[in-house]
């Protein structure tokens, strides 16, 4: 059973939909951040009165919303995914191994490692210094790049199998 299903995984499909769900987290958290960017701004900055203007309750709460947001967008791509493969009858075992790689990704921190963020965050900047149309930006760039993997990987699984029956 082990074996066989071993046999049926294919590495390509998995490695594209990992790395494309990693790609539409960071370019959902980018339009998360692009969407409050005062907020941001003000925090950057440390400038409290702006953030008393912002009518913000409470500094602790709106930064653990935000890093639990990438957790939810996990999800629901991944269930997206997972109902997109279902209604075109695409085996799913190879989407639940990639929600289990990506997933643990989240204990480790790597949503969070400053250089990958640095280097996601830079490509809004190359446009814009606003804050704000800069992660809008690096948003949808990344958001299509991992769209994009998304689709290489379904067109992988489809003809893979084609060739296997």
């Amino acid at each position: 059973m082990k074996r066989k299903l071993m046999q049926k995984l294919n590495w390509k499909i998995i490695v594209a939909e990992s790395i494309g769900i990693i790609f539409l987290i960071h370019g959902s958290k980018r339009f998360q951040i692009s969407y409050y960017s005062d907020i941001w701004k003000a925090l950057i900055e440390v400038d409290s009165e702006k953030l008393e203007s912002l009518k913000i309750k409470n500094v602790g709460q709106f930064l653990y919303d935000s890093q639990i947001f990438g957790f939810w967008i996990f999800l629901a791509w991944v269930l997206l995914l997972l109902l997109f493969k279902w209604k075109i009858k695409l085996p799913l075992a190879d989407t639940i191994l990639t929600l289990i790689l990506v997933f643990l990704l989240f204990p480790i921190g790597f949503f969070n490692i400053d250089f990958i963020t640095g280097l996601f965050n830079s490509i809004g900047s190359l446009f814009t210094n606003d804050i704000g149309f800069s992660f809008l930006i690096s948003g949808l760039i990344l958001t299509l790049i991992g769209l994009g993997l998304l689709w290489a990987g379904i067109k992988i699984n489809k003809n893979y199998t084609q060739h296997s029956i």
